[in-house]
């Protein structure tokens, strides 16, 4: 990956312009009206291609232990130069693997630098719409075809609060209820989804800032609105735990589709503003 410059982090999110998928999981009223844009979180997406233009180069992560392109391994944790993140099939941190030619067909190239900017891509914070819907937020990047392990243990380690990844490609959502009955995990049944996100024509940002709307389709593009709504989450109440997370937004997701839970749409739409105001509520509450 060429040498990231140094850029000074947006203080506010730019709520002009901003994608239609923000408004409508309520994000920028998050923004606005609460004051949280996912500040002081850290958001790690595992892809196979990073190529972080101007509104990504805001809001990437920087390991505060690590010296870009000295070749040292700086804080000893077997990771060298994972300033930015950590390719762990070229053990290296090189995670420009392909560049981008400009064909709005090469999905491939931007999938993981769309990924990124659906959580928290953060313009420029003046005429650069805010693309994420955490966009004060952080993000950091892995590339590991031949596993999950080590870019986990990377991310653990760097103390990320999301971790968004897609491994196969399907024209269909995690239809549920779903069975849990293995070694590791012995739940039941379970009810899947929990809720969802838009997966169809979500608006996509080249490196060089240009903006082709309805581009993107794939469930690859729902997680990372997932992530970004928890990193909303965190920024209005850091404490919060993984079992509050998810009762938080299964209880204030808005009902689509057939009424009460269902297996298409689960408990419905996250709605980020509706989450965020629990959490505060909730924290008032233990005060």
């Amino acid at each position: 990956m060429p040498k990231i410059p140094f850029v000074a982090r947006p203080r506010k999110a730019n709520p002009k312009n901003i994608p239609w998928y923000t408004t409508k999981l309520e994000a920028d009223k998050v923004w606005l009206e609460l004051g949280f844009a996912g500040q002081g979180t850290l958001n790690v997406i595992h892809d196979k291609n990073f190529i972080p233009g101007d509104h990504l180069q805001r809001s990437i992560y920087r390991n505060p232990k690590g010296i870009a392109g000295n070749g040292k391994d700086d804080d000893g944790n077997g990771f060298v130069d994972d300033v930015h993140g950590y390719n762990s099939d070229l053990q290296s941190s090189q995670l420009l693997t392909r560049t981008f030619t400009g064909n709005p067909k090469d999905r491939k190239t931007l999938h993981g630098t769309n990924c990124a900017n659906i959580v928290s891509g953060s313009g420029d914070g003046k005429d650069r719409p805010a693309f994420g819907i955490a966009p004060l937020s952080q993000w950091a990047s892995v590339i590991n075809l031949g596993g999950i392990e080590q870019s986990v243990e990377w991310a653990i380690e760097q103390g990320a609060d999301t971790y968004s990844m897609s491994f196969t490609r399907t024209p269909f959502s995690c239809i549920g209820p779903v069975t849990w009955a293995t070694e590791h995990y012995r739940d039941g049944t379970l009810q899947k989804p929990e809720v969802c996100a838009f997966n169809a024509k979500v608006v996509s940002q080249f490196p060089n800032g240009k903006i082709v709307p309805g581009l993107l389709n794939g469930n690859s593009y729902a997680g990372p609105m997932f992530c970004g709504a928890i990193s909303l989450m965190l920024s209005a109440d850091p404490d919060l735990l993984p079992w509050d997370l998810k009762e938080i937004i299964t209880d204030t997701a808005t009902d689509v589709g057939p009424e009460g839970i269902d297996p298409q749409t689960g408990h419905g739409l996250i709605n980020c503003y509706k989450a965020v105001k629990e959490v505060q509520q909730r924290k008032q509450l233990r005060k």
